[in-house]
This record gives structure tokens, sequence and C-alpha cells, in this order.
């Protein structure tokens, strides 16, 4: 399971940094078989992004990415724990240092993903502007 999580960090990387990419791949590439890796997500926002990763990653090294979506934010950490994920990419380092607090995971940043721009909604405000200082 750990070459799996490094070969989708490899992946990963590559979309931003080619070098270190390949540097990964390359000293993973002898280690294994398995190319599969099984990624998780919250809700469908990212999955477009995560389907192109996953095209250009097999295309480039042979390496597959299963995509998981789940539809809340506490059991991508949990399916990483039980084995049944390899990586997850969804949330803040702020929200992954607390749970990993609460829950007592072990679980460790390997990278950073995309920033996704974050929704405000209001039944009682039409703009931000609306909003006073402090709310």
């Amino acid at each position: 399971m750990v070459n799996k999580k490094i070969w989708l960090g490899a992946a990963v990387t590559v979309a931003t940094t080619i070098a270190v990419g390949t540097t990964v791949i390359n000293h993973v590439k002898a280690d294994t078989d398995d190319k599969t890796v099984t990624v998780g997500i919250v809700g469908d926002s990212s999955r477009e992004l995560w389907e192109n990763v996953s095209k250009r990653t097999e295309k480039k090294y042979g390496v597959k990415i299963k995509i998981k979506v789940f539809s809340d934010y506490v059991k991508p950490n949990q399916a990483l724990v039980d084995g049944s994920l390899d990586l997850n990419a969804f949330q803040t380092k702020v929200f992954f240092d607390d749970q990993n607090k609460k829950l007592g995971n072990k679980l460790v940043s390997i990278g950073k993903t995309v920033i996704s721009p974050i929704r405000l909604y209001s039944l009682k405000h039409d703009k931000l502007a609306d909003l006073k200082d402090g709310a």
C-alpha cells in the first residue's frame, strides 16, 4: 500500500513539478506491479480535475487513478486509516491536523493539491458587502 501512495504522490507532483515526479516514479517503478491508486475526494467539484490527472498519469507513467467520491469530510480520512483508500485530496491543513488530533490518527501529509474557491450562501444577505464586520 505504501507503494501505491508513493505512485499517486509522484503522479500528483508531476502536475506541478516534473523533475521531482520523475525521480519518484523511476524509483518506485521497480518496486511494484500494482499500478492503480485509489484517491478519495469529497463531492463532485474536483472530479473533473482528478479525471484529467488520471488520464495524463496513466498515459505518461502507466499509473491508473481510481476516484472514490465521499459525501462527508470525516470518512476519507477513516478510509485511509482502514486501508480502503491510498490517498485523499479534499481538506485544509487545519482540518487535517484537527482530525488527526481528535481521532488519534497518524496520517501524514505528503504534498499539496489544488486550492478550490469556497462559496458563501445566505438566506439573509444578497452580497458579501452586506455582512457586518466580525460576522
